[in-house]
């Protein structure tokens, strides 16, 4: 598969940003963020449309995409800007959105028929500028891509340091919105009071304390569970009596988390003599009072850890409860100690308490476990019709999980990274295997 850049611009607002806005300053939530972490995604569109031909059908759809954005920018002005010397704030300075034009020599229900990971990458736009330094990086990237047969995908690149998974979401179906129906009337507009909530403060000096290289050296596999494994997960997880029903993600999580324990075990061979961390970040939009809106922009969230102590149980269960347990720990009077100009003392005192909790862990005994269920991504329809898949690559970590909603909507679609010696093993264990499909064409 040929992937051939045809064109690169940046897209600015339709009209400038106020002088009063040009400064957004990041929260104190997003100033613990590493600075270097982007988050590559793809959507992917079949072309259903057989009187259309790449010849007269990209301009014009991509001329559309670029206008829209355009349109999208002036409520999402911070996404137009560049992140300043010291990740304090974003220089809202209207220089615009990365925006790249490529053209695919490939089939995309071909591509999506088996996908291959490695050259979802080529979707993805490459940051024109190093990473070393995150000084005048852009905060969003987009490659738009055009297959022989007429579909798209669209890739994009997202700062961490700036978006969480919901404000992506939004941004995307703000975008998409507008697209498809000419208009941002009847979209929320986004709220930006996260810094006011959380207000930044040069004392945090304290960082999430995970390893992240910036590059992939893991092995990553889909797993599909689809809405009657989910039931049945669930089921099995309240089976024992003081464990609550659980939600699917954790029902999922467990699954995940306990196979890949076992099989990280068999690969050291140290048996269950090590301790395991499961960090899953959590949306604090809910969690507050007022409930925040879904439009709320940053990073609004915290990571809760399970762990499971060595000798400790296995049984899934028990793991579903260790995770319930951690999620039942950031609740409102939690988020409430992090909020306001004293809230930093707070947030630097738990990153002392998470280092000292992961100093003498290994990366491959810490899994970390994103959802971007339920944040709209697969709702994105830019007058197309919504995706036929999506897909978001790990941002570095070594093992690692993304949790997405499945394109029906009933089931969950599980991207998992481990070792390679590890991965041989999880993707064979019959716990797993008897919920989950591994690596199905989403078509």
């Amino acid at each position: 598969m040929d992937v051939e850049i045809i064109s690169k611009e940046n897209i600015k607002p339709a009209s400038p940003t106020p002088l009063h806005l040009r400064r957004y300053n990041l929260s104190a939530l997003d100033q613990i963020v590493p600075p270097h972490m982007y988050v590559p995604g793809v959507l992917f569109y079949l072309n259903n449309n057989k009187d259309t031909t790449p010849i007269n059908f990209f301009p014009t759809i991509s001329n559309h995409l670029k206008q829209t954005l355009s349109e999208t920018l002036t409520r999402y002005y911070p996404f137009a800007g560049k992140i300043n010397d010291d990740l304090s704030y974003i220089d809202c300075n209207d220089e615009g959105v990365y925006y790249v034009e490529a053209k695919v020599s490939y089939g995309l229900r071909e591509f999506l028929s088996q996908p291959d990971v490695q050259l979802i990458q080529l979707l993805t736009p490459n940051n024109p500028r190093p990473l070393e330094s995150m000084s005048g990086n852009y905060v969003i990237l987009v490659q738009v891509n055009i297959f022989d047969c007429g579909g798209i995908a669209i890739g994009t690149c997202a700062s961490h340091k700036t978006a969480d998974g919901a404000t992506f979401g939004a941004f995307m179906n703000a975008w998409s919105h507008f697209a498809a129906c000419g208009s941002l009337e009847e979209v929320h507009n986004p709220s930006f009071t996260a810094p006011s909530l959380f207000p930044p403060n040069s004392s945090v000096l304290c960082k999430w304390p995970f390893k992240t290289s910036g590059k992939n050296e893991s092995v990553t596999r889909r797993f599909v569970f689809h809405g009657k494994a989910l039931a049945a997960l669930r089921a099995q997880a309240a089976s024992i009596t003081h464990v609550q029903y659980p939600t699917s993600v954790e029902a999922v999580a467990a699954v995940i988390w306990g196979c890949a324990i076992e099989a990280i075990s068999k690969v050291t061979n140290e048996g269950p003599k090590k301790t395991s961390i499961l960090a899953i970040p959590v949306n604090l939009r809910t969690r507050m009072r007022p409930v925040l809106p879904k439009s709320s922009i940053g990073n609004l969230v915290w990571t809760a850890f399970a762990q499971h102590m060595p000798d400790a149980k296995l049984e899934f269960p028990c793991i579903v409860d260790r995770i319930k347990k951690a999620f039942a720990k950031v609740d409102y009077d939690f988020v409430e100690t992090m909020k306001g100009n004293e809230g930093y003392a707070k947030v630097s005192e738990c990153l002392k308490e998470y280092a000292e909790l992961l100093h003498n862990i290994d990366e491959d005994n810490c899994l970390v476990l994103s959802s971007l269920r339920k944040v709209g991504i697969s709702e994105v329809d830019f007058g197309w019709g919504k995706p036929s898949w999506h897909y978001f690559c790990n941002p570095g970590f070594k093992s690692f999980v993304f949790l997405m909603d499945t394109i029906s909507g009933d089931g969950i679609e599980a991207l998992v990274s481990l070792s390679g010696q590890a991965m041989v093993i999880f993707e064979r264990d019959p716990k797993l295997l008897v919920f989950a499909f591994v690596d199905p064409s989403p078509l």
